[in-house]
Parts: C-alpha cells; structure tokens; sequence
C-alpha cells in the first residue's frame, strides 16, 4: 500500500439526506411508570451495552476503482473484490471487521502504517478478472480513514441525556461503528459464529430444509419457497446505557433450481417440457423480475432477470442500468462470453 493525496468522496443524495437529519435524532427514549395490582413480567429484546473504556476504535471506507469509468455497485461484485483485497493485504489490528460493501471497523489501526488523521488515503492495487477470454484488469482502490469513534462524547450523550451535546456532537456515525462492529461474528468469515447467511441489516442462522413453503397443499414436495427465520438488529442511545435491539423475522428465499421448473410449481402446471410459448402471468412476472439467476454453461457468473417477454432474444432488446439498451439480448450476452439459446419466450437478463 501506498499513501496518496486523493479527494475524499463525496456524500451521496441518501446520505446527505441522513446528515440533514441526524440533528432530529438526539432526542433519547423514556419510559413512564403506572401502577398495577400485581407485577407483571414483561419480555423485551433490548440488551444493554456499557461503555467502559476507549480502546480506539476506527472507522476506515473502501472506495474500489472503477471499470470503464463506471462505479461499481453490484453487491456480490462488491464482496468478492473486498475479500480479495483484504487476502491480499491482511490487516494486521487484531479485531477488525467489514461489510463488504465499503466500511471498516478495527480496534486500533487497520493497518500498523497507518496514520491518524482524518481522510488520509492509501492506494491499494489489486486485480480483477475482466469479460470472459480477456486479461485480469488491474485495479487502483483507495482506502480512506474516515475517523475514531468519539468515546467521551457518546458517553456524555447517553449518561446525560438532559445535558446539551459536547460541540454539537452528532452520534449516528458512532452507532453506525457500533452496529457494524456487533457483527463481528457474523460477518467475520475467518471466525464465523456459525453458518450464518445476511442480507442487508438482516441475518438468517443455517435454517432447517424442512422449513418450506409449497402452494399447492396436496403436493407439499413441490417446494415454491425456503423459509428462513432470522434476525434484525440496531445499536441505539437509551438512556444510561446504549441498547442492542434484536428483532425477528421470516422471509421466504426463492430454492436453487431450474428457473422453467418453478415457474411451473408456482403457476400450478405439471411438470414437463419447456414450452417456449408459455408465457408466466402478471403476478409471476413482476415477482421474477430482478432476481439473480446463473446459466448452465457459466455457473459462477451471476445475471439479474430484466423481464419476461415471447421475443426471440435476437430481436428482445431491453434497459440497461436504467437506460433503454438498443442492443438485443443475444448480441449483449454474447459479447459478456455467454451463448444464449435462441427460443421464442425466454426470460431477458441483464
């Protein structure tokens, strides 16, 4: 790694949007009392979290190059650059952890050549690999030290609830360290804490695969959906302490299988032959748009359902990152070194 004088980058529309109101959030939680005839248990999941000392914990930002002058921003992308860097580059804090999407959280310096002040970058360079039968394209990322979680002033703020905030302190980019930083376990995939499976905020323990969801309750072996029990959890200032929220949730994840096969189940049709003229209704449509499917041929690439449509895909054009793509489907895939099988009503991808 190297130090370099780059610009820190700037704050997107949504995260502008939160820095406009994180002054609206310093209001901290109450309570009020009542009286009862007896006493009554109350469950909740809120677990206390005590400041006790300031071990430095830091707040570091990824920022990867970009490829032929766009972002990137697919999340599975995104990961699987970070964890080649981090391989590559291991960090030598001995507790440290990241999202790997863009932020990192370390208990000391990530890294011992490190400095201290704030925005400091250092490039890191490292490879990726390019479309299918091209070279490895060389990237030049930045590493960003953004700042150190402001022990006193959190402190003050939860312990002082009625009292003004030291120098206008704002706490949310303390709690965001916080939040990232009680996932250790979770997100570590050197000492995970079990299997353990996350998407977005959430986080889903290794589920039982009897936890199914079939739409034809006679036939409960034609599994449409897996059902996964998990979690949501957020750090938040109470008042004493801080509190580690923890709640529940489900959500159904489409099974790995053949794409024409659940269509079938979840429209209710017999298995069979594909049939190139069966289009998928409305309701089917819409709820396959957008997930991630992989062909046959090029398992480890990952593609995005764009639409349902009875074009052939030489003639099938469709939106590109929000654009309309005047390329049809079959000369872009070929062009990403897929071979897509000409066929009346296939499924375009982008």
């Amino acid at each position: 790694m190297t130090k370099v004088a780059r610009p820190f980058p700037s704050l997107t529309p949504k995260q502008q949007e939160k820095a406009a109101l994180a002054s609206s959030n310093l209001q901290l939680a109450t309570y009020a009392e009542a009286t009862a005839n007896k006493p009554t248990a109350i469950s909740a999941n809120f677990f206390r979290v005590t400041l006790q000392s300031d071990v430095g914990i830091r707040k570091y930002r990824i920022v990867l190059d970009q490829v032929n002058g766009r972002d990137i921003t697919n999340r599975n992308t995104r990961r699987a650059m970070i964890e080649d860097i981090l391989l590559l580059y291991p960090p030598t804090a001995n507790i440290w952890v990241t999202d790997y999407y863009s932020l990192i959280v370390s208990v000391g310096k990530l890294y011992d050549s490190f400095g201290d002040a704030d925005h400091e970058s250092w490039s890191v360079l490292h490879q990726r690999t390019g479309p299918a039968g091209q070279p490895m394209l060389q990237m030049d990322s930045t590493i960003f030290y953004e700042g150190a979680l402001q022990f006193s002033q959190l402190q003050n703020y939860v312990n002082n609830p009625a009292a003004a905030p030291i120098n206008g302190y704002l706490p949310d980019e303390d709690l965001k360290i916080l939040n990232i930083l009680s996932w250790k376990h979770i997100l570590d995939r050197a000492a995970p804490l079990g299997r353990v499976r996350t998407v977005g905020k959430k986080f889903y323990p290794e589920w039982n695969p009897d936890a199914t969801l079939s739409l034809d309750p006679r036939n409960a072996r034609e599994v449409v959906y897996n059902v996964r029990n998990g979690f949501f959890s957020s750090m938040r200032p109470g008042a004493g302490s801080l509190l580690l929220n923890v709640n529940s949730t489900s959500t159904a994840f489409y099974p790995a299988m053949n794409l024409q096969t659940w269509i079938n189940r979840r429209e209710g049709r017999p298995s069979g032959p594909f049939n190139p003229c069966f289009l998928p209704s409305g309701p089917v449509r819409r709820e396959l748009r957008n997930i991630k499917v992989t062909f046959e041929g090029t398992p480890g690439r990952v593609w995005t359902v764009n639409g349902i449509s009875n074009q052939t895909v030489s003639n099938q054009n469709f939106t590109l990152r929000g654009t309309y793509n005047t390329t049809a489907v079959f000369t872009y895939m070929t062009t990403q070194g897929e071979q897509p099988y000409e066929s009346h009503c296939r499924a375009t991808s982008d």
